[in-house]
């Protein structure tokens, strides 16, 4: 189990990575309106197992939604930049334990039983037809 500070200068890592990153970054300075504090605060209720999860903020929703729904250009690359980061940084249990932790969190929300993942196509269909005139 990683202790509270070691936790904390995680999460303050792991947000810095996300900020560094340049559509991961683009992408959370958007929908949190740049407030970063607010996405430290979500990573560290997702993180810490001890942390109160009874109020997921809507912000906190996404998050999870991104990292676990795996939709979208950005939900293709937050879950295994995640899935990475804990992985070079704690150990494997560790890291299993937050990954779980983040499923878990995720599977709570009450539209998670009627979400269905959106996925791009593979390929896009690039011939063009003629409109009759």
């Amino acid at each position: 189990m990683v202790e509270k500070q070691k936790m904390a200068l995680l999460v303050e890592d792991f947000v810095g990575a996300l900020r560094w990153h340049p559509h991961l970054g683009n992408v959370l300075t958007h929908i949190s309106s740049r407030k970063w504090g607010q996405v430290e605060e979500s990573f560290a209720i997702f993180f810490d197992s001890t942390a109160d999860a009874s109020s997921l903020t809507p912000l906190s929703q996404n998050l999870l939604e991104l990292i676990c729904d795996n939709a979208g250009t950005t939900g293709r690359i937050m879950q295994p930049f995640l899935l990475t980061f804990l992985a070079q940084n704690l150990d494997d249990e560790d890291a299993a334990r937050i990954e779980q932790r983040i499923r878990c969190l995720r599977a709570s929300l009450p539209d998670h039983a009627d979400t269905t993942p959106v996925h791009a196509p593979d390929r896009f269909d690039t011939t063009f037809k003629r409109i009759a005139s």
